[in-house]
């Protein structure tokens, strides 16, 4: 490379005087400041270029940049300059043309000769930039969750401290950043954090990482929520076992686990520290959980010495929560047996078996717990049903026998109903032990000889209007056998005077005569209906029979009607658009056409006339039974005056063509005017301060024939914020009202306070002329107490025979002076409670909202099982306890042919659906 200024591009001749500088500094004005690139990466090209010679050869521009050999700090950050100088040869320059140095190698080299003094440091920079923990109760920990610090930079990155700035966050083991510790270029590490809430509160704080990077510190923002924690308890504190002989043990007793804290208490191990005492049940176990706010749980636990004297050990209930484990004292005296000791096991024995049938033998141990034989006397049975109760042979238990210390005997007993219903008796064994004579109970109960029993699922089948010669979906009814012993179908048949009209069909479990029902098995009969005529109501029965199992009967019911025809029909069947300016279009109208007929309607042609009306339309050419589509009608009128006109229909129907009237009037054009319509005054009744009126309405109309835009609709004066516009306002801020039209403003007033309020509301537009601001007054009063009340508050559920039990209503009522606010509602097992959110649900919204004075609303009760007995609550602020309401009912089962929906049942269904069409819109 030479020595002749190689970074000016060329033709370029050196000048003298200030010419020749004017023109070097225009130069590198024009070459302007590149982007950034890496200057370190730039200081290793510039000292070893590739190509032959380097930047850094004496004879180019030589190793100290800041000496401005050959001008090279006209390439500071400038990789243009560079790049021209290396396209034009400049000073024997383009031998790092054709990519020997790329756009990126040049960009680097500009960035080193703007910074020749760069070196390398690491860069720092830690991900995610803020942990959030969730909730987590107090006294445990939550998951860990990591934090990465990355090092982009070029040379280690040197970690000098990692602190938190709040105690609840505390740094896990399983990182891998360490103060001291170091991140080579490119390499990252990790930090890994915790939250142990001490405190039922949000807290926050921050992970601090201290670095000899730039800035020095690293931070990531935590967060968390501490809820209230579980408050273990157990009790007695001692279990005292008394003296027990060795060799046997003692009775079981109790220690109950109490939660009374805030959070759910998970106990994880249960021990005892001396093998005399052993657990030997209980609902507490390890990995359980005991619900907060009183839940508990229990352990058993025995005494079992095999040496004399006093024993001690403790029962251990590790938890989750502070203060584990939990700790019970356990102490008992072991001493030496002296005589027989009996004990039998178990106390009784039970039963369930048909009449006149033998059941299986069942077994109890009679042991010999003490120290000297045990001599039996007699095994007698006793009790009103003792004949029903005999000796197995098998028994090794006998009397005049006798069982040595420490082993035991069995006795078998058979049970053979004589009746049905309860047959207790007892068997006493006499013997030489304490307590003789020791009585095993006999528990047995007789069942009648096993039935079957038909039942179906629907009682009756109605059918919707059927055209004439056609048939309609199979309906289905499910027959089953509910009693207790297999069933066979004699016969399945149509009866009453239209029997003809109703047949079944193939299904895929059909029934049939002479196929067997299991207990429990069910078929299915698909029936459909076939009318003979063509109008009337069509009536049968369909009638199962299984001989001693007894028959069941379905009604039936259908309308015969006229065979299948289309028909048009219209909604609306008229469409006016009022008064249009000339020159304007009418907003769009549309009409629904549909297909009321039961044959499908061909579509041959839909016109509008005259020409000032146009029509368009999203209906297919043919148009099935009960399908609809859309007329979507305008209006452009050319001259003044009214238009009418139809939009004609032609198709295969019986009226074609079928037509929706038009009609609409060309006029001059009008500007838009806005005004009242009616008074533009409203006087609210009092209202207390806190609760909303209901809402009342002002009329705005536009007289113009042009749209006014509605640019804002706004409150003013001392007490505009107590006024509001009710959502359900068809005029809207930011909308616009057609000429000749009217919307409605819904206001509704809320008090923030009591006295006299009044305000006024004005309606501005860009583009008419504005109504004289309309005046609201209302007087706020001071708000009163709320009273929550239940209707019913106890609630009877029934069912149709063979039916689930049915949903019922109950009403959520507020009779007190002030807003009710309803916090919470609850529901029994076995219970769900439906509300407006739900499918089929009542008026009341989902918790918690806000019930004004005397208003109510409504949840439905829904069982979720055939016998229920419950409670439902609803928690407000009307009392400091919820209110309630009892449910309970039983389904109707088993009634065959023979059950039947009582008068009162069916009124109450009656009540109960038009509640449900009826149910009030909850206030807020």
């Amino acid at each position: 490379m030479s020595s002749t200024l190689p970074f000016l591009p060329l033709p370029w001749k050196p000048a003298a005087g200030p010419r020749a500088a004017a023109l070097l500094l225009a130069a590198l004005a024009v070459a302007g400041p590149a982007s950034a690139a890496d200057a370190l990466r730039g200081k290793t090209l510039y000292q070893t270029t590739p190509g032959g010679i380097s930047c850094a050869n004496s004879s180019c521009h030589g190793t100290n940049v800041s000496a401005n050999k050959n001008k090279v700090l006209r390439g500071a950050n400038s990789p243009t300059t560079i790049q021209n100088a290396i396209n034009r040869d400049t000073g024997g320059m383009g031998i790092y043309r054709n990519n020997v140095l790329t756009a990126i190698d040049v960009a680097d080299i500009a960035a080193y000769i703007g910074n020749p003094n760069v070196s390398a440091g690491p860069v720092a920079a830690v991900t995610p930039a803020s942990l959030a923990f969730g909730t987590v109760a107090v006294g445990s920990s939550s998951a860990a969750q990591t934090v990465t610090l990355r090092n982009s930079g070029t040379a280690a990155l040197s970690v000098t401290a990692i602190a938190v700035s709040n105690a609840a966050f505390v740094i896990a083991s399983g990182g891998s950043c360490a103060a001291g510790g170091s991140v080579a270029a490119g390499g990252s590490c990790t930090v890994n954090l915790q939250f142990r809430p001490t405190a039922a509160a949000a807290a926050s704080g921050t992970l601090t990482i201290t670095h000899n990077a730039s800035p020095t510190t690293s931070t990531v923002s935590l967060s968390g929520t501490g809820s209230g924690a579980a408050a273990p308890a157990v009790s007695p504190a001692a279990l005292n076992f008394g003296t027990v002989a060795t060799g046997s043990r003692a009775a079981v007793q109790t220690a109950t686990v109490q939660n009374s804290g805030a959070a759910p208490l998970t106990l994880s191990t249960l021990s005892v520290s001396n093998a005399a005492f052993r657990i030997t049940g209980g609902s507490c176990a390890a990995g359980a959980t005991v619900a907060a706010g009183g839940g508990s749980c229990t352990v058993l636990v025995d005494f079992g010495p095999t040496t004399t004297g006093a024993a001690s050990g403790t029962l251990s209930i590790a938890h989750n929560a502070a203060g584990s484990p939990l700790m019970v004292a356990l102490s008992g005296t072991g001493a030496t047996p002296t005589a027989p000791a009996a004990q039998l096991s178990p106390a009784s024995l039970s039963w369930s078996q048909v009449i006149n049938t033998d059941a299986a033998a069942q077994t109890a141990t009679l042991s010999n717990t003490g120290s000297a034989p045990l001599l039996l006397g007699t095994l007698t049975l006793s009790g009103g049903a003792a004949a029903d109760y005999t000796l197995d042979p098998a028994s090794t238990c006998t009397a005049g026998g006798s069982v040595a210390a420490g082993a035991a005997c069995t006795v078998s007993v058979r049970f053979r109903p004589s009746a049905t219903g309860s047959r207790a008796a007892s068997l006493a064994i006499s013997h030489n032990a304490a307590g003789s004579p020791s009585t095993l109970g006999l528990n047995g109960a007789g069942t009648a000889q096993p039935v079957g029993q038909l039942a179906v699922n629907r009682l009756s089948l109605s059918y919707p209007a059927q055209p004439f010669g056609s048939s309609s979906a199979a309906q289905t009814v499910t027959v089953s056998n509910s009693g207790s012993a297999s069933l066979t179908i004699a016969s399945l048949a149509f009866a009453g005077s239209h029997a003809g009209d109703f047949a079944t069909t193939a299904g895929s479990n059909p029934c049939s005569s002479g196929r067997s029902l299991a207990v429990g098995a069910s078929c299915t009969a698909d029936i459909v209906f076939t009318p003979g005529t063509s109008s009337g109501t069509r009536s049968a029965t369909f009638v199962v029979s299984a001989g001693s199992a007894g028959s069941v009967s379905v009604g039936l019911s259908g309308v015969a009607a006229a065979a299948a025809a289309p028909i048009v029909s219209l909604m609306p069947a008229s469409l006016n658009f009022g008064s249009v300016a000339l020159g304007s279009t009418a907003a769009a109208q549309t009409s629904v056409l549909t297909n009321s007929g039961t044959a499908a309607l061909s579509i041959s042609s839909l016109r509008a006339s005259p020409a000032a009306y146009s029509v368009s339309h999203d209906c297919p050419a043919t148009l099935a039974a009960g399908g609809h589509c859309t007329l979507t009608v305008s209006f452009t009128p050319a001259a003044t005056g009214t238009v009418a006109g139809s939009v004609a229909i032609a198709s295969n129907a019986a009226t074609t063509p079928d037509a929706l009237a038009l009609s609409a009037t060309g006029v001059t054009p009008v500007p838009a005017t806005l005004g009242w319509i009616g008074s533009a005054t409203l006087a609210f009744p009092d209202t207390a301060s806190g609760a909303q009126s209901a809402p009342q309405s002002l009329q705005l109309g536009n007289s113009g024939t042009s749209p006014a835009t509605l640019a804002s609709l706004s409150f003013s004066g001392a007490a505009a914020r107590d006024f509001l516009i009710d959502p359900s306002s068809s005029c809207v801020a930011g909308g616009s009202l057609a000429g000749g039209a009217r919307c409605t403003v819904q206001v509704v007033f809320a008090p923030a306070s009591v006295g006299a309020r009044s305000a006024t509301l004005a309606v501005t537009s860009g583009n008419a002329v504005e109504p004289t601001p309309a005046e609201v007054s209302g007087n706020g009063i001071a708000g009163g107490t709320p009273l929550l009340v239940l209707s019913p508050t106890a609630i009877t559920l029934t069912s149709l025979p063979n039916q689930p039990l049915q949903p019922q209503v109950l009403v959520i009522g507020n009779q007190g002076a002030g807003p009710l606010n309803v916090t919470a509602e609850q529901a029994s097992d076995g219970l769900s409670l439906l509300d407006a959110a739900s499918t089929g649900g009542g008026s009341c919204r989902p918790v918690p909202f806000v019930l004004a004075p005397g208003a109510s609303c409504t949840l439905v009760i829904n069982p979720l099982a055939d016998v229920v007995n419950g409670t439902v609550s609803v928690f407000g602020d009307g009392a400091p306890a919820p209110a309630q309401a009892t449910v309970t009912g039983s389904a109707s089962k088993n009634l065959g042919a023979a059950g039947s929906a009582g008068p009162g049942l069916v009124a109450l269904l009656a009540v109960l659906a038009l509640i449900r069409r009826r149910r009030p819109a909850p206030r807020s």
